[in-house]
């Protein structure tokens, strides 16, 4: 894979390029989300800064959440990474907020807002981890096979392959992605539809990384920590939000 592409200019990256397909394919998924609202421009108005302040704040925290994870794996200060699970739990949570204080108009509930706004964040998510295949990051266990790639080694980012091939886990997730937005698309409940099942792909792609990410409790990885906690969190709220309903039912 080359990271760079190589112009008169200078080297553009093409990890940085994935990002801005990513953002670009965003907003272009709110807007046809939206196209079909009878206050389109509002709601455009409306949504679209909250969108750009809680990607900011996804974008700090998922840098913050990365240089924890290796303060505590090296117990030294290494800032130069972005761990997904940050981003999306900065994000909601920034989004969370802006949306319970904000005092414009809407006719969307912060519910239907998170699940309008869950397909678009998708396809952003899918093209970030294209972009991981290309920079060569978040690569898989070293593995001579008909699936596996040779990545470049990136001395400055501490990445060494020594020209072995590695499982190409990017694009593994990429597809795990696509299945997920099908399946959101045609889910009720499409925000809780998208972190539940991405926690259990996530769990799962954990044991084909093969990058170094830290440990936690042992044998498992933050990312898949992250995972367990999702699922049982949605499955506590779960329990508790079918028993609150079974109460209102009469008898």
């Amino acid at each position: 894979m080359c990271p760079y592409i190589h112009t008169p200019i200078g080297d553009l990256s093409i990890f940085t390029c994935c990002a801005a397909l990513g953002i670009v394919s965003m907003f272009v998924g709110v807007y046809l989300v939206l196209r079909r609202s009878a206050y389109r421009e509002r709601e455009i108005n409306y949504i679209v800064p909250k969108i750009a302040i809680a990607g900011l704040c996804g974008f700090l925290f998922a840098v913050f959440t990365d240089f924890v994870f290796k303060y505590i794996r090296y117990g030294v200060v290494k800032v130069y990474g972005m761990a997904f699970y940050g981003a999306l739990i900065g994000a909601s949570a920034a989004m969370y907020l802006l949306l319970k204080y904000s005092k414009g108009r809407t006719e969307y509930t912060m519910g239907e807002w998170f699940d309008m706004l869950t397909p678009p964040f998708l396809c952003f998510h899918f093209w970030g981890r294209i972009g991981c295949f290309f920079g060569g990051c978040c690569y898989g266990l070293h593995l001579d096979s008909a699936f596996s790639v040779t990545f470049p080694d990136n001395v400055e980012m501490g990445i060494i392959h020594n020209g072995m091939k590695c499982l190409p886990t990017q694009l593994f997730e990429a597809a795990a992605i696509m299945v997920i937005l099908l399946i959101v698309c045609y889910s009720r409940r499409k925000y809780l539809t998208y972190i539940v099942l991405y926690a259990v792909v996530r769990f799962a792609l954990e044991f084909l990384r093969g990058d170094d990410r830290g440990y936690a409790f042992g044998w498992l990885s933050p990312a898949q920590v992250i995972s367990i906690l999702i699922l049982s969190v949605v499955g506590i709220w779960g329990l508790f939000d079918r028993s609150k309903r079974n109460k209102r039912v009469p008898r």
